[in-house]
């Protein structure tokens, strides 16, 4: 089993937005809140973080805090079985004597799922905006004690972690962004198609190639000094171009875009069709209640 201190935590985007919604919508008197993690382990040892739900939170009525979380747990457990419990989250960022009996019981619940993970993972996101941006932290638990003796507490430590996004998260947070650019209190954005989206990728690509050869012409010419960091992962991603004449490639990009543009439309051709067998149904219902 690997140590907790090797391994790096990843959390979807979709994690923080859950955790600031949860506070949002907390009850007025209530100063924090707390809720679930869930996710999986990769096979590096990695800590995955994709998804989250609330807990009810009194501080007063601990047991009440466990009753909730294992109802909720199961009826997760019934649409989602890949995912397990691997910590929980805060908005409370004073870490410390307060949470030991909330660490404890998602402890029990971590070694109920049977995975490889040693300590359940503590994220705290920092929602008083002090700073003028959202921090957030990542910790875990060790056991204070000398030798075989009994624990006398746990000592919280932090670990390395970072917001990893996905092909799936891109196009919501992409939105997002250009929601918060707007600069209104509400603002209104339509989600383009999936053929405006792509354009806007392959421009993007564009662009930043155009940096990329840039920094490549400097360096050769020697007006700034070469990173060997940035040039392995040049070479990282050039090797992960397919070995094919450019005709060659140039005819499967547009084979598959073909392809995404055939999805597209027969997706929103079932829409419209479902569209109207749902109307004439109505119809015809009307027409026999007349």
């Amino acid at each position: 089993m690997s140590s907790l201190t090797s391994q790096i935590v990843k959390i979807s985007p979709m994690v923080i937005l859950s955790i600031l919604d949860h506070f949002t919508r907390r009850h007025v008197d209530q100063e924090y809140v707390i809720g679930t993690l869930l996710g999986t382990i990769a096979e590096n040892g990695d800590i995955i973080v994709s998804n989250c739900f609330a807990i009810p939170y009194n501080v007063d009525a601990i047991n009440d805090v466990e009753e909730s979380h294992r109802t909720l747990l199961s009826l997760f457990r019934k649409v989602n079985k890949l995912e397990f419990v691997i910590g929980w989250y805060t908005t409370d960022t004073d870490i410390g004597s307060s949470h030991i009996q909330l660490q404890n019981f998602f402890s029990k619940e971590c070694r109920h799922a049977g995975k490889d993970l040693q300590r359940p993972i503590v994220l705290t996101v920092d929602t008083s905006l002090k700073t003028n941006s959202i921090q957030s932290h990542v910790y875990t638990s060790s056991n204070i004690g000398v030798g075989d003796s009994p624990s006398h507490g746990l000592f919280f430590s932090s670990l390395a972690f970072e917001i990893t996004t996905t092909s799936e998260d891109r196009p919501g947070l992409d939105l997002l962004l250009q929601a918060s650019e707007t600069g209104e209190a509400t603002p209104s954005i339509e989600p383009v198609s999936d053929f405006h989206y792509l354009k806007r990728c392959l421009a993007a690509l564009d662009n930043h190639l155009a940096v990329i050869l840039d920094y490549v012409n400097a360096v050769c010419k020697g007006e700034i000094e070469g990173n060997p960091l940035i040039g392995r992962q040049i070479s990282h991603v050039l090797s992960s171009i397919p070995q094919m004449p450019a005709d060659e490639l140039e005819e499967a990009f547009n084979t598959d875009l073909q392809d995404l543009l055939m999805v597209v439309y027969l997706s929103k051709l079932t829409r419209h069709q479902l569209s109207i067998a749902r109307r004439l149904q109505n119809v015809i219902s009307l027409g026999r209640d007349l």
